[in-house]
């Protein structure tokens, strides 16, 4: 049970790093994901951008998130595609 539990973590984790990597190669920006803890929201996966610019969150569910500090870069319609491929993952891996 426990080497399944791991086995569905890592593939979790390698699926939202997949996707944090196309959008950086696609839009040019980095994304990365967070699991929000009350007022903290801590990595788990993605690709973090060191900048003094601020950055921008939006919660997907109430236990995760996704942050990055160019969303502007990303059309309204686009970001929709992006949530729900990020809902995809989190379905198929019994997260959301």
């Amino acid at each position: 049970m426990e080497k399944e539990i791991f086995i569905s973590e890592n593939g979790f984790i390698n699926d939202l790093n997949a996707l944090s990597n196309k959008i950086e190669d696609k839009f040019n920006i980095s994304v990365w994901f967070v699991e929000i803890f009350g007022r903290r929201w801590s990595f788990i996966a993605g690709n973090i951008e060191d900048s003094i610019l601020p950055t921008e969150n939006y919660r997907i569910n109430d236990r995760y998130g996704i942050v990055s500090n160019k969303w502007e870069k990303i059309t309204l319609k686009e970001k929709d595609i992006l949530f729900d491929s990020v809902r995809i993952i989190m379905k198929k891996y019994g997260k959301g």
